[in-house]
């Protein structure tokens, strides 16, 4: 899906080799969903989108709840959101918990509530299902963080230049698990 102007969420669920790129997308007012949904994807993206969550929405929400969708992979693998901008987000990107294999590199945040990038774990939250196993091996990418991450999951990867690690605007305990060397395209 390439090129729309849209009000309605993007839900792609147990897909192959799929891009959703080049949207803008406006939350309508009083509805909770995500912008763009993912559940159960391989080898595909989400790239240079404009979103704007309304101070409702996440703006982009990736779930693996199998259970819900019998047939489908148990685990996305080879997933990458980039590149996208993020209004208003409650929060920006949310990896819920059960889910694996998405990397959400270099993403462009404003005003985001709750945080810019939430990788659950197995607890219950404002986004988060409290599923039985925690989001894992997800990895983050970033050069700017407008506001935070929060990682409740497991073995998740979160990588920053040096000076986003050296940043104390950064919160401290995503701080400590920042990879250094990470090479991305600087934000403003």
């Amino acid at each position: 899906m390439s090129g729309g102007n849209e009000s309605q969420p993007i839900i792609i669920i147990g897909a192959d080799k799929i891009a959703v790129t080049d949207n803008s997308l406006a939350a309508r007012s009083g509805l909770p969903f995500a912008m763009i949904q993912l559940s159960e994807l391989s080898n595909s993206h989400v790239s240079n989108n404009q979103m704007d969550g309304n101070g409702t929405s996440p703006g982009i929400a990736a779930s693996d709840l199998q259970a819900a969708n019998p047939g489908f992979p148990p685990n996305s693998f080879n997933d990458l959101i980039t590149n996208n901008i993020i209004s208003n987000g409650v929060p920006g990107v949310g990896v819920d918990s059960d889910t694996t294999g998405y990397s959400a590199v270099n993403n462009q945040f404003v005003n985001s509530s709750t945080a810019d990038i939430v990788l659950c774990g197995n607890f219950l939250n404002a986004f988060c299902d409290g599923g039985p196993t925690p989001s894992f091996q997800n990895k983050v990418v970033t050069t700017n963080f407008g506001n935070s991450v929060i990682d409740s999951g497991t073995n998740n990867q979160l990588l920053g230049t040096q000076n986003l690690i050296n940043n104390t605007s950064v919160p401290a305990g995503v701080r400590a698990n920042l990879i250094g060397g990470a090479v991305g395209k600087p934000q403003s």
